[in-house]
């Protein structure tokens, strides 16, 4: 039986600690909107390239407290995804 090479490991996105900042009035909703950044995370590509970065930021994001949970998660998902894209901070 031949040698198989290794895979190459695809890159994932690892986060071990999200904290999101949300406006007053998101309490209850919080814990859900987080929840559903991260899986929203999850369902995107993998990065191009792997990076270990200890902390990143987005900028503020301008919400609306008439927006759905999904909404804003994929907001949060997509501004931390272009933090990536970009390097990062």
């Amino acid at each position: 039986m031949a040698d198989q090479p290794a895979a190459t490991p695809t890159p994932a996105i690892q986060v071990n600690t999200l904290a999101i900042s949300l406006p007053a009035g998101f309490e209850r909703r919080a814990a859900r909107i987080g929840r559903l950044t991260a899986e929203s995370l999850a369902s995107t590509a993998p990065p191009a390239r792997d990076a270990a970065i200890a902390v990143l930021r987005v900028p503020p994001l301008h919400l609306r407290s008439s927006w759905s949970d999904h909404r804003i998660a994929a907001a949060l998902a997509t501004a931390i995804r272009g933090q990536l894209d970009g390097g990062g901070s």
